[in-house]
């Protein structure tokens, strides 16, 4: 068998044997401030700016990119849900703009300083807000997007190759010609091509996010060259990008969910009266019942098939209809909102986020040969889209219900201390020194030490405990699917920790709620295991446990340094380091497989931080 891979070059090229696939992206910003500063009194102080930004609409150079093509609501905007929703929709070129010029992206800023008087030491208080626009990902996001449309690219297959291979190649040239180019295209010519085809557009009225930020705090020189400050800092961030799926699989309305609860019970019933999971309907065995959606797919279901056996003994209705729509097994039963694409996209405005924190500095300027600085942090980063991928693509586990993604960020951290200083040892040469020996040469010795170090003590990152399974979506939108259990909160967190097993075996989670094979849950059929305390969740449902409600190992550093400079003559010095890089060698173990399902299940395999290191160096100063 041979295969090829033809692309378009251009707008009327058709198929180009050998030619590469080109997309030219272009978007221009303009940006522009004025600022004052005003002093009302002399101890206030305001700041004033107002910023404006314009980011022209991203468009392909050569117009050479496909979107579904928009249809017009009676108020005159287009809505991009119901035309990647539409049976006979279409993608074509977008000759332009990929959305809308978004041009009141104002951004104003105001701060203001008051030095208090009558307070003894000085004390200041400051406030400040201000708005950001962001253009984060303002390529790759929309790439994303308009690459996912067929059309452009297509692969050429032949498996009947026989005859006489001639030198000049001939055979395989004529078997691998070129396809005939069409676009536009329908969704449901896609489709007949490829059953997990995509429609995929970015929403005409694509607006700018921004987050808006905002601080208080008190500052107070508490002792001598020694300043204390305390701060709130908060900011919210608002139409930040998001890709969703509006084509979930549907369960519900089409009596699927019913008939596959049916099916389930019947297999439980065949297993317990024969030892074969068979969903079928069964007369002979009591308690089984007629199905009545499953016959109306193709091969009425094929349950006699491993795999749907398989996602009906797991209780897995979302990926079980994936499996007949894309093998287009679906029958008269409507498994999608869309039967003639498989993902229904939309990049658009449909996430926000909160970060607030408590932030306590304290700041010693260098006096008698000390600096120091520590600063400790509670906070807390609240959002419903993580937006740590480059696509910004994250489809709702449920677009029913939305607020199921309101949790922690992934990247929150709850309490971070942080210390560095500086420390010049009082022996030596010069005056004020503890111990400064009349020797020349011991002089020389005990002169010019400075011990430094860094500290680092923050909280783990969050976490969770997944099952995975589409027990409502597909499963390729339910990896974020957690399960079901009847601890409380507190009971879940006295579960964690660092356990050694005798035979070396590392978990972060008590080995009692792990199953024999490795897994948190019973296999599916079975009974749960003596000390289980997470169970997948049921058919129609999403596990009842919310996201990253948890924290891994805290996670602490403490890097080292002693320092020796030696004045040799008035021009040349030598200064010795001695660097030790995670100086007591700590280790930071790194969260493992947080999927019950999984036989490695509360493992952990490797960590975060590297060993000890200690570097030696030495530098002549001239």
């Amino acid at each position: 068998s041979t295969a090829a891979t033809f692309n378009a070059t251009s707008q009327t090229s058709g198929f180009v044997k050998g030619a590469g696939q080109v997309t030219r992206l272009q978007l221009e910003q303009y940006s522009g401030y004025v600022t004052d500063s005003w002093r009302v009194r002399p101890n206030v102080t305001v700041n004033l700016g107002l910023r404006y930004d314009f980011v022209t609409p991203l468009q392909e150079a050569n117009n050479f990119a496909l979107q579904p093509v928009l249809n017009s609501r009676p108020d005159g905007k287009s809505d991009p849900r119901s035309v990647v929703l539409d049976p006979l929709g279409r993608v074509d070129f977008v000759n332009g703009n990929f959305f809308d010029s978004d041009r009141n992206n104002f951004a104003p800023n105001i701060s203001v300083a008051w030095d208090i008087p009558g307070l003894g030491r000085q004390t200041v208080l400051r406030g400040g807000y201000s708005i950001q626009y962001i253009n984060d990902e303002a390529f790759r996001a929309p790439d994303n997007a308009t690459a996912a449309n067929s059309g452009l690219a297509t692969t050429v297959n032949n498996t009947a190759l026989f005859g006489t291979i001639t030198g000049n190649g001939g055979a395989f040239s004529s078997a691998l010609a070129a396809p005939p180019f069409r676009v536009p295209i329908t969704f449901a010519q896609n489709f007949a091509i490829n059953p997990t085809s995509a429609a995929f557009i970015v929403d005409p009225n694509f607006k700018t996010p921004y987050y808006q930020q905002y601080n208080i705090s008190l500052e107070r020189e508490i002792f001598k060259d020694t300043v204390l400050t305390v701060r709130y800092v908060g900011n919210r961030s608002t139409n930040l990008a998001r890709g969703v799926d509006f084509n979930q699989v549907e369960i519900n309305s089409n009596g699927f969910l019913q008939d596959f609860l049916r099916a389930r019970q019947n297999g439980f019933l065949s297993l317990a009266r024969t030892g074969v999971f068979n969903p079928a309907f069964s007369a002979s065995i009591p308690g089984s019942q007629q199905l009545t959606v499953f016959p109306r797919l193709a091969g009425g279901g094929l349950l006699n098939n491993a795999t749907i056996r398989g996602l009906i003994l797991s209780g897995e209705p979302g990926s079980l209809a994936q499996v007949y729509f894309t093998n287009r097994l679906g029958g008269s039963v409507q498994l999608t909102p869309n039967p003639n694409i498989f993902v229904a996209d939309v990049l658009l405005n449909g996430s926000s986020s909160d970060y607030n924190s408590l932030q306590i500095e304290g700041r010693r300027r260098i006096s008698k040969g000390l600096v120091l600085q520590a600063n400790y942090t509670f906070s807390k980063t609240l959002t419903d889209a993580q937006g740590t991928g480059q696509t910004r693509f994250e489809p709702l586990l449920d677009n029913a219900q939305p607020k199921l993604e309101r949790s922690r960020a992934t990247f929150d951290v709850t309490h971070s201390f942080k210390t560095n200083f500086l420390y010049e040892l009082p022996f030596g040469e010069g005056p004020g020194k503890l111990f400064s020996p009349s020797n020349k040469i011991l002089q020389k010795l005990v002169s010019g030490f400075q011990l430094s170090s860094i500290i680092a003590v923050q909280t783990g990152p969050p976490l969770s405990i997944f099952s995975g399974r589409g027990t409502l979506n597909r499963g390729g939108r339910s990896a974020v699917n957690t399960v079901d259990t009847s601890l409380s909160r507190d009971q879940i967190k006295d579960l964690f920790g660092t356990f050694v097993l005798p035979d070396g075996r590392i978990f972060f989670i008590d080995p009692k709620v792990v199953g024999t094979d490795g897994r948190g849950v019973a296999p599916d059929g079975q009974a749960p295991f003596a000390g289980q305390a997470f169970f997948n969740p049921q058919p129609g449902t999403v596990g009842s446990l919310g996201r990253f409600e948890f924290n891994g190992p805290t996670a602490y550093n403490i890097d080292f340094r002693i320092t020796k400079k030696t004045k040799v003559t008035e021009q040349v010095g030598f200064e010795f380091s001695a660097d030790f890089i995670n100086a007591f060698n700590n280790t930071v173990f790194f969260v493992g497989d947080l999927n019950v399902n999984s036989t490695t299940f509360g493992r952990i395999n490797q960590t975060l931080t590297a060993p000890r290191v200690i570097q030696i160096g030495g530098k002549i100063i001239f």
